[in-house]
């Protein structure tokens, strides 16, 4: 898909929240399998529906105040030495290629505390926007869940948004980009069964 898909679907979000909100939302992490083996990694979908990047431990956050939204993404910076046994981690630039994200709004994950607590600090949020979908409430709360459980418990009055119903509205009427995706993907199914 192209940037702008991922732009588009971000600025839709963005319409459907009121100001003075701060949207957080986690790609995830590896969960441990063993005490040296981790799952393989699948990054939260609406993540990557809303950015395009499908890598561990990066955060979208975004605060709209007065229809005016400053958005940014943390990611892990390069560390040639992890990389050696994690495979390699994206660049600012090809995080800014797939997200549509101008480079000057790619931060890394250590500069996330500092962007949240000066807006927060200063009394500017008064909404918390998270992606809180579970299939069940048994399930393992994922770090959107933590975030926001966090926040709550250290400011109570704090409004907290689930983005979740949102993004099924947006994800269910679908762009020519994906049409052609899903059509491609059926070709190529077909074939592999042939």
């Amino acid at each position: 898909m192209e940037s702008n898909f991922y732009k588009g679907n971000r600025e839709k979000l963005y319409a459907s929240l009121p100001n003075g909100t701060m949207l957080v939302t986690f790609s995830g992490k590896e969960v441990i399998k063993t005490a040296d083996e981790f799952y393989p990694f699948f990054a939260n979908r609406n993540f990557v529906y809303l950015t395009g990047v499908d890598r561990k431990e990066f955060i979208l956050a975004a605060f709209k105040d007065n229809d005016k939204v400053e958005e940014k993404i943390f990611i892990q910076p390069k560390n040639l030495m992890v990389e050696r046994w994690t495979g390699t981690r994206l660049s600012p630039e090809e995080v800014s290629e797939k997200s549509g994200i101008p480079m000057e709004n790619i931060l890394y994950e250590e500069d996330f505390n500092d962007f949240f607590e000066r807006r927060y600090g200063a009394g500017k949020i008064k909404n918390l926007a998270c992606d809180l979908y579970k299939n069940a409430s048994t399930d393992r709360d994922n770090e959107d869940v933590i975030f926001a459980r966090r926040i709550k418990r250290s400011n109570p009055s704090i409004n907290i948004i689930d983005i979740m119903p949102q993004l099924k509205k947006q994800r269910v009427i679908k762009q020519p980009c994906e049409i052609e995706a899903m059509r491609k993907a059926a070709w190529a199914t077909k074939d592999a069964i042939v």
